[in-house]
């Protein structure tokens, strides 16, 4: 019985390890068209609430096609609201610091949200710590800091991206924390993308920032991104937290910086550099040692999670 036992946990590390891998990927590949918008009448808000208008009919039509019941409680409700105002905080803030302090340096302050969400843990909700995961981090970290680099100095921008990683620390938490781990994952998103959508637009009574028209070709962009982003990123993201917990999905996702280099080579002929490519490879190495670690103990990560 233990063999089964382990069998199905090594299963599920597995499925929730690549599901937060591709998630990663996805995740840094979608900016590419969501900046290409800002030329043709786009801006951060716009993005970020087309992303989640766009996408919940679209999941709609699939949980009806799957015949999943879309009815949730007043306490999933409340949990899905709080879920999606950290998501929504979290671009918002990102977007913002990029004003003060740039991409480079706003970017390496928001993927700080692996230190929040595992120390998070820790202190709310006692998740264990191990030295695997603590190595992973450090070096997934350095990695990153490599990846992305950093440009100026501005206390109001590093205070505004630090708090991104914050919020995006509270969404991962609240994946695995609330009842939205044991929801449909689609059904899970289709809610989060109709709280996020309110949100933004009573955000923008005061903000007067997003463009409801836009030409075709940003559409096209917005619709794609919106696809990617929410209907399949995020959704996966749900599921893999499921399975590993938000810790650990917090290291696998700094894959996004690999995948945003990568893109950005092949894409729109970036070049890489030898420090680019030596972060890629800390990176992936960073990733891959709890991966490992996991597939061959799936008891451990449980023990962890408790």
């Amino acid at each position: 019985m233990s063999g089964m036992s382990d069998g199905g946990g090594r299963g599920k590390v597995v499925t929730g390890t690549l599901l937060t891998i591709t998630s990663a990927l996805i995740f840094g590949l979608t900016p590419m068209m969501n900046t290409a918008t800002y030329d043709m009448g786009g801006s951060p808000m716009t993005m970020t609430f087309y992303r989640s208008f766009i996408a919940f009919p679209i999941i709609l039509v699939i949980l009806k096609v799957r015949k999943v019941p879309v009815g949730i409680s007043i306490r999933e409700a409340g949990e899905l609201a709080l879920t999606s105002i950290f998501n929504i905080a979290t671009s918002m803030l990102l977007f913002s610091s990029y004003a003060y302090i740039g991409v480079g340096m706003g970017t390496t302050l928001h993927f700080l949200y692996p230190v929040f969400t595992i120390i998070l843990g820790y202190l709310l909700f006692r998740d264990r710590l191990g030295k695997v995961k603590i190595l992973s981090l450090i070096m997934a970290t350095a990695g990153m800091v490599m990846a992305t680099g950093s440009s100026g100095f501005n206390i109001t921008g590093v205070a505004i991206a630090a708090a991104s990683g914050l919020t995006y620390a509270g969404y991962l938490l609240a994946l695995e924390k609330t009842s939205i781990g044991k929801m449909d994952n689609m059904k899970a998103m289709l809610y989060i993308c109709i709280f996020s959508s309110i949100f933004t637009l009573v955000c923008d009574v005061f903000a007067r920032d997003i463009a409801f028209i836009l030409p075709a070709k940003a559409m096209l962009y917005t619709v794609i991104f919106a696809v990617l982003n929410s209907c399949i990123a995020h959704v996966i993201l749900i599921k893999g937290v499921k399975y590993i917990g938000a810790g650990n999905a917090s290291i696998y996702s700094m894959f996004e910086p690999v995948s945003s280099v990568i893109g950005g080579m092949v894409i729109l002929g970036e070049s890489i550099t030898p420090l680019k490519t030596l972060s890629c490879v800390i990176i992936f190495t960073a990733v891959l040692i709890p991966a490992v670690s996991d597939i061959r103990s799936p008891g451990r990560l449980q023990e962890e999670r408790k």
